[in-house]
């Protein structure tokens, strides 16, 4: 992860997918991580959501989306893309509970792209060279998503591990930017896999960043002493 700039009241951050289709990890059962206790969830939720922006002056602050979402679909994606694209947007919505609309070029406030690597760098100046992978976000001062671009490979990667990529990227791309060591069945693994669901433990993250009482711009000591009172 990485900060681009900070203008006015939109902060504009990059965020990479460091993940190349070598060193392939195999994941774990996902057995092991749907026991994980309530505890160990919040932590893992504090790393995903939380890690902090080099360079950032809005560090370890929870950002997410607070209104509709309008994806927008660029470039070349394959018939399999779609299919994938279709069913996690399905399933982020019902774990969010926000709609999800897919709709024209130029009217949304995320944009998926299909396009070479080699071509990253025309969308978004600040990509870093050898990412599979690779997404934006902005949002305004009280730390609500305002917008998002996320590209997608075509190239030097399997229909699979791109369909990976997409479940990932777009995931992220709603408020959980970190990977993390931890867990190999769950999509934030920081090494290279190409699991094509979300573990037990995804889902319960996605769901605790959009419960109701957790507040865009809220930090750990908030979240904790959130925590402590309700368990999400």
């Amino acid at each position: 992860m990485k900060l681009i700039s900070t203008m006015a009241l939109v902060v504009l951050i990059a965020v990479w997918y460091n993940e190349q289709p070598t060193n392939f990890v195999e994941p774990i059962n996902q057995s092991k991580t749907s026991s994980i206790s309530p505890d160990e969830t919040f932590l893992y939720f504090k790393e995903v959501a939380l890690k902090s922006e080099f360079g950032s002056s809005n560090e370890g602050v929870i950002k997410k989306w607070m209104v509709p979402l309008k994806l927008e679909i660029a470039g070349l994606p394959t018939p399999a893309d779609l299919q994938t694209l279709e069913a996690v947007t399905r399933e982020l919505e019902l774990l969010t509970k926000l709609p999800i609309e897919f709709v024209k070029p130029n009217t949304g406030n995320m944009r998926i792209r299909f396009t070479p690597e080699a071509e990253f760098q025309k969308f978004i100046p600040t990509y870093q060279p050898g990412n599979s992978g690779f997404f934006w976000l902005n949002w305004d001062e009280t730390k609500q998503i305002t917008g998002a671009e996320i590209l997608i490979s075509t190239t030097g990667v399997t229909q699979k591990e791109r369909s990976h990529l997409i479940r990932e990227e777009l995931t992220q791309a709603f408020g959980l930017p970190a990977d993390s060591e931890k867990y190999p069945d769950s999509i934030f693994y920081q090494q290279w896999t190409d699991i094509t669901e979300y573990s037990s433990l995804d889902k319960k993250l996605i769901k605790m960043l959009y419960n109701p009482q957790v507040k865009p711009g809220m930090n750990e000591s908030q979240l904790e002493k959130l925590w402590r009172k309700n368990r999400l």
